[in-house]
This record gives C-alpha cells, sequence and structure tokens, in this order.
C-alpha cells in the first residue's frame, strides 16, 4: 500500500480527497499547515507527497524544497481532486 502525504488548506476538501485516496487503497495522511507536513514528512516514510491547488506558490515552492532535499527520490505532484487518482497511477507506473 503506498503511503502518501497530502498538503491542503481546505478541511472540507482534504477530508473528501482523503476519503477518496483511502477508497482506492492509498494510505493516505492529510494536513492543513506546513509545519505539521514537515513533522509528519520526517516521522514517515511516504511514497509520494500531494501538494493541494489552495497551496501558496512560496509555500509550495519551499516544502517541495525540503522534502526534494531530505529525500531526492520523493515523488511530488501538484494535483487537483478530480485528476488525482489518475495522476498518482502515472506516477506510480512510470
Amino acid at each position: 500500500m503506498k503511503k502518501l502525504l497530502v498538503i491542503g488548506r481546505h478541511e472540507d476538501i482534504m477530508n473528501a480527497v482523503l476519503n477518496k485516496l483511502q477508497a482506492a487503497g492509498y494510505d493516505a495522511f492529510g494536513t492543513l499547515t506546513n509545519k505539521e507536513a514537515e513533522r509528519l514528512f520526517a516521522q514517515i516514510k511516504f511514497d509520494a507527497v500531494v501538494i493541494g491547488g489552495g497551496i501558496d506558490p512560496v509555500s509550495r515552492e519551499s516544502l517541495s524544497d525540503k522534502f526534494s532535499e531530505q529525500r531526492p527520490e520523493i515523488r511530488i505532484l501538484s494535483a487537483h481532486p478530480n485528476t488525482l487518482l489518475e495522476d498518482l497511477r502515472l506516477i506510480f507506473t512510470t
């Protein structure tokens, strides 16, 4: 089971995305803050990080840089809830 860290800003969207991912067989962890995302990333070996559309560009770049420095092989994707499952399928099959 692939472990995913999902970072967003809107609790209702986060809950819907987490439910969708878990129903599709992913072990998904969600957070609404950068600090919590960094803490979770340090504690759990994720297969990918999903950064939602509500994340501002500065935070998106900062988090991507930090995660890539810590684990260069980590897959990081910006995703929309409507295309997320297909986006994940593509990164895990290529």
